[in-house]
């Protein structure tokens, strides 16, 4: 008879994933000059709430043991992560050629703008996701129990 795990390293996985991908929604991704740090939710896009939604409908899929959605939920996740890389690097580098122009300075590329941790916590996230469906299933491993032999005696040549 099979054992049922309630969490086995598939699901470990997968759990890591989606608390990663929702932690990382309300992370720092970018910082402007001032110390003030913007999130996903603080953008002013979609993109914030579509990554929170994709680790709601990634544990559900993960609760239902339904793997290969976890595929899709995570490629989507990832396919939002690089656009706002994207997005936020072509920012960066525009702020910087204004804030020179502006300044009169010469153009050397550093303003303050800078990416954030949040976007390594995200990605990270992502891709536990997608591993997810592609690992083998197995439980995870318990602690060996202890198993005491006895001997039966009560014979004659015992000694």
């Amino acid at each position: 008879m099979e054992e049922m795990h309630l969490l086995d390293k598939k699901r470990a996985v997968g759990l890591l994933g989606v608390v990663m991908l929702a932690a990382g929604a309300f992370s720092p991704v970018f910082g402007i000059p001032g110390g003030s740090v913007t999130t996903f939710f603080e953008s002013g896009k979609f993109d914030g709430l579509a990554l929170v939604c994709l680790s709601i409908l990634s544990a559900i899929f993960l609760f239902a043991r339904n793997y290969r959605a976890l595929l899709f939920t995570g490629i989507g996740a990832i396919a939002i992560i690089v656009n706002m890389l994207a997005y936020f690097q072509a920012q960066i580098k525009g702020f910087s050629i204004a804030y020179a122009t502006a300044e009169r300075l010469p153009l050397t590329g550093r303003t303050g703008l800078e990416l954030q941790w949040g976007w390594t916590v995200l990605l990270i996230g992502a891709i536990l996701l997608v591993a997810c469906p592609l690992m083998r299933e197995s439980p995870v491993s318990d602690p060996p129990a202890v198993t005491l032999v006895t001997r039966k005696t009560g014979g004659l040549n015992d000694v």
